[in-house]
């Protein structure tokens, strides 16, 4: 290995730096002409495998409906006398939107009018005839004084299911808030709410129509707000796209800050730095013509590129430095930084890209396109720093009116600690690592998506415009090709329900068979039964309900079916997709998908309508992102531990291959899974819980910390047995130096809004912080173990007669 780096470097790198270096610019030049097409997909359903059947049902549904759910627009504080002129006026003028496909601001009142109880499923006026029949009893009580034993009645269960449905009420002709000053306007989309371009444009143009109907100027105390999970996703981009921007300038702020304090040099700044960000060029490029996109994993690619690609260029310059500290030429002590550190840097490189290749063929695309593009940028860095580097600092040389690179010793001066306390060092980080073992089934995942999202107005409005509207604004969408199909998908939906009963998320359903004379036919006999009972007791139950509510409750008890040819046109447009049939399923407003139980609910409840349905050969597709949300966190709980178990298998494999050892070997590796176990350990204590965001990194840690590891244990071999303090005093600077610049690269996503990318950081940080640790105290202890005392002793000459060459050397300056 090291004789082919030396050719490449005597034969192309030492013959020709200027041609090297203006090629590698120009390489960069057309790189990031090419990386200018690499976009942002903030779309869930990318993360998961597309020919999943539930990704699929996804798309087909999306292609027809254009999305889950619709724009709404919230009219607060209208007053009643002058919402009929607003809502006309505003709805109007949003129906001219380019890409409004329908505006749903009235209610068929005409139409639905005493047909209340007729919309009710069976379940449903099976409970009202129970409560009616309790009402009754309790009247009855309350009249004679006489009180039977059974259960209690509730009446204020019977007033709100009332309310809810408006039974004994005129309807109101408008969507209607709790809040009797808050109005709602629907409107859909002919795209897809999974377009960000067509989305921003569409609301922008809504926003745009609401300023130009001038009504919150001409009525005191209106406000007019945008909601529903559209603008949600919207906020949320905007977000990490912010992030994005703001992440990658703080990291290379503080890398190049921390790197200039640390060598107090700045020929590092170029030396280093530069080869860093033409590889970052090269790597934009590849993934965009590999990939096309980031997602929200892979999306803070440039703080990640940082953490891995630096290492490289750190190494190299250390040596450098104290390569001409001991005396060589600018080209010797290039010559010998890559063909020494490069070897070890190449087994750095095969480790860290073990890692990420296994995450490439995860059918978890999230894993998959972050593993592409992690080993993309590794190898990028990796060949851009062996040739960019040595040519640098030869065509420096060069330039006679250049100033050149001072020699320097980087000293880590607790050496003395690893030849003295060997076996205890050693015993004490193996009682960390079997104590931390203990602590590892106590690391929690982050369930709720709302702690992920972080600060969100958006979808704090969202939760309480939901309270207010009492259901949930996008409901799951069902589709099926033929309009008969849909009474078998209200029966699936209803015996789920009765199932899982006050768990369930189902609730209010809405489609075109509610108007049906087989749905009328299915509920005649419970509506028998009512107006049956309703007679028998009418003398009681006009005491108790009062005149007029009475009357109103004959006139639903009386009403003819819907005549389905007399169907308005706006319902027949809202639930029809083409084709094909709707079935809007609305959850109740207090479960709330940010509450992933909720979301584990509804997936666990249309698995069991999709068996029931399929028992009958009912074909149906199911939309809400809920449920994509809930196949991503099982992908990700599922297939995170195994590949963390598989990196460390093929980690492992390669340092024995590469050691031909399996002792040494161990002795490399262990000081890693020391420094893994307790970060889990820490992370336990501290209760700093895992999501589907920050699990991608565990894999990754071992990537970034395994090259110290393997940098260390390779000067140590290349020494010779026994010269450990020697290469701890050469290489320990390194580790540090390395180690500080991933933390700042990783440690801009402290300032990211989006709490779950910012829970990358945390994880990351102790992650480096522990294996650093570890590798710096673990590693030169393990080797110490069977050293003789006699040649710990001249080894610790050589140290300080290098130390007191360096004070020489700084007197002299």
């Amino acid at each position: 290995m090291k004789n082919i780096l030396r050719w490449c470097f005597k034969n192309i790198t030492q013959k020709y730096p200027g041609s090297v270096l203006v090629f590698a610019i120009l390489l960069s030049g057309l790189s990031i002409y090419v990386s200018l097409g690499l976009s942002y997909n903030s779309r869930m359903d990318n993360l998961l495998p597309q020919d999943l059947p539930l990704i699929k049902e996804f798309n087909e549904v999306v292609a027809k409906t254009g999305g889950s759910g619709p724009l709404v627009v919230v009219l607060e504080g209208l007053g009643q006398k002058r919402a009929p002129e607003a809502i006309r006026k505003l709805s109007n003028l949003l129906a001219e939107v380019e890409g409004a496909q329908y505006i749903d601001s009235q209610v068929p009142k005409e139409f639905l009018n005493n047909r209340q109880l007729l919309m009710l499923t069976r379940n449903e006026l099976t409970q009202l005839e129970s409560m009616i029949g309790g009402a009754i009893e309790y009247a009855r009580e309350q009249l004679t004084g006489f009180s039977a034993d059974g259960e209690l009645f509730n009446p204020e269960k019977l007033q709100a299911f009332s309310e809810n449905y408006q039974l004994f009420g005129e309807i109101n002709p408008y969507h209607k808030g709790k809040n009797q000053r808050n109005y709602y306007i629907f409107v859909g989309l002919k795209g897809t709410v999974t377009d960000t371009d067509f989305t921003e444009k569409f609301v922008a143009q809504v926003q745009s129509a609401i300023d130009s109907s001038g009504l919150e100027n001409q009525i005191p105390g209106l406000e007019i707000k945008l909601t529903g999970s559209l603008i949600v996703r919207l906020e949320e981009n905007s977000f990490i796209i912010s992030d994005l921007g703001n992440s990658a300038l703080l990291a290379a702020f503080l890398v190049t800050a921390m790197i200039l304090i640390y060598t107090r040099s700045w020929f590092s700044i170029p030396l280093i730095i530069f080869p860093l960000l033409l590889s970052m060029t090269y790597t934009f490029a590849l993934t965009r013509l590999i990939i096309g996109h980031l997602n929200i994993i892979s999306g803070f690619l440039v703080a990640i590129l940082m953490g891995l690609g630096i290492d490289y260029g750190i190494h190299l310059y250390i040596r450098f430095k104290q390569e001409l500290f001991k005396g060589r030429s600018i080209p010797g002590a290039a010559e010998l930084a890559v063909t020494q550190v490069g070897r070890s840097g190449i087994i750095a490189m095969l480790t860290t890209i073990s890692v990420f290749s296994i995450l490439i063929f995860s059918e978890f695309l999230g894993f998959s396109e972050f593993g592409k593009i992690a080993t993309l940028g590794i190898i990028c860095a990796f060949f851009t720093y062996i040739f960019v580097f040595p040519a640098q600092a030869i065509f420096y040389d060069r330039v006679h009116w250049l100033g050149k690179p001072r020699p320097r010793l980087f000293v880590f001066k607790i050496y003395k600690l690893y030849s003295n306390t060997p076996y205890f060092l050693s015993v004490l980080f193996i009682l960390l690592l079997v104590s931390s073992l203990f602590l590892l089934p106590h690391i929690e995942f982050e369930y709720d998506f709302q702690e992920l999202r972080g600060d969100s107005p958006a979808a704090d409005y969202e939760t309480a415009s939901t309270n207010d509207f009492g259901f949930a604004f996008s409901p799951t969408v069902m589709l099926t090709p033929k309009k008969e199909n849909l009474f078998h998908v209200h029966q699936a939906l209803e015996t789920v329900r009765e199932k899982n009963g006050e768990r369930s998320t189902i609730g209010l359903q809405y489609s075109l068979n509610q108007f049906s004379r087989q749905e009328f036919e299915s509920k005649k006999e419970i509506l028998g039964r009512i107006r049956e009972l309703f007679y028998e007791e009418r003398n009681i139950i006009k005491l108790a309900l009062g005149v007029a509510r009475f009357v109103k409750f004959e006139q639903m008890l009386t009403s003819e079916p819907f005549d389905e040819s007399a169907i308005p046109e706006s319902i027949i447009y809202k639930l029809t997709a083409g084709d094909d049939f709707l079935l809007l399923m609305f959850s109740p407003s207090d479960k709330n998908f940010f509450n992933v139980k909720h979301v584990y609910q509804l997936s666990r409840e249309m698995k069991d309508v999709k068996g029931i349905l399929a028992e009958k050969n009912v074909p149906v597709s199911i939309l809400n992102e809920n449920l994509l949300a809930a196949e991503i966190m099982a992908w990700v709980k599922d297939k995170g531990p195994q590949a963390m178990v598989v990196a460390i298998a093929v980690v492992f494999l390669i340092l024995i291959l590469d050691l031909q050892s399996i002792v040494l070997a161990i002795k490399t590796f262990l000081p890693l899974i020391t420094g893994l176990v307790l970060t889990g350990a820490i992370m336990a204590f501290f209760e700093v819980k895992l999501n589907f965001i920050n699990i991608v990194m565990l894999p990754s840690i071992i990537g970034i910390m395994i090259g110290s590891c393997v940098y260390l244990s390779h000067h140590i071999l290349d020494y010779s047995m026994g010269s450990t303090m020697k290469s701890l005093q050469e290489t320990g600077s390194a580790i540090i130096l390395s180690a500080l610049t991933s933390l700042a690269g990783y440690a801009s996503l402290n300032i990211a809004h989006h709490a779950g990318v910012n829970s990358i950081a945390t994880v990351v940080e102790v992650g480096i912080l522990t294996c650093t640790i570890c590798a710096l105290f673990m590693l030169p202890a393990l080797f110490e173990l069977g050293m003789s005392k006699a040649s710990n002793i001249k080894d610790e000459n050589n140290i300080d007669a290098d130390i007191d060459l360096l004070d020489n050397v700084n007197d002299e300056a």
